[in-house]
């Protein structure tokens, strides 16, 4: 039989997604991700209106020990298709923390919202 595959979750089996609204009063905001299984993601995060001037960048670490799985210094400004992490490996069940921040004064962008799809090999479920 035929399946069909959804190429904005990277191929994956199951997907998921949330929207936020950046808040005024802050430049970032964590996702918990809750995994029963090993599994790979495809994460993307974007604006759900252009924003040229937007900047962002993600981090990913372990709830429990806060241990860093992927750290970006930098922030990207390169965002015509979202913000996307196409291979990420998380290596086992645990919940890990999606830190999403943006660059600039906290009112920039305030209000703005966002979408974030995860596609995954196994069932993850979203806690923000």
């Amino acid at each position: 039989t035929l399946e069909e595959t959804f190429t904005r979750y990277g191929g994956h089996r199951y997907h998921t997604h949330t929207t936020f609204r950046w808040q005024t009063q802050s430049n970032r905001i964590k996702i918990f991700l809750n995994l029963t299984k090993a599994t790979e993601m495809y994460i993307s995060i974007f604006p759900m209106e252009l924003q040229p001037s937007l900047s962002m960048r993600c981090n990913i670490f372990t709830q429990d020990t806060h241990e860093h799985l992927l750290r970006n210094t930098d922030f990207r400004s390169d965002l015509k298709y979202g913000y996307v992490i196409p291979h990420f490996l998380a290596r086992r069940p645990t919940t890990i923390v999606l830190l999403i921040e943006k660059d600039g004064p906290f009112e920039w962008f305030s209000g703005l919202q966002m979408r974030v799809e995860i596609g995954s090999n196994y069932k993850i479920t979203l806690n923000e």
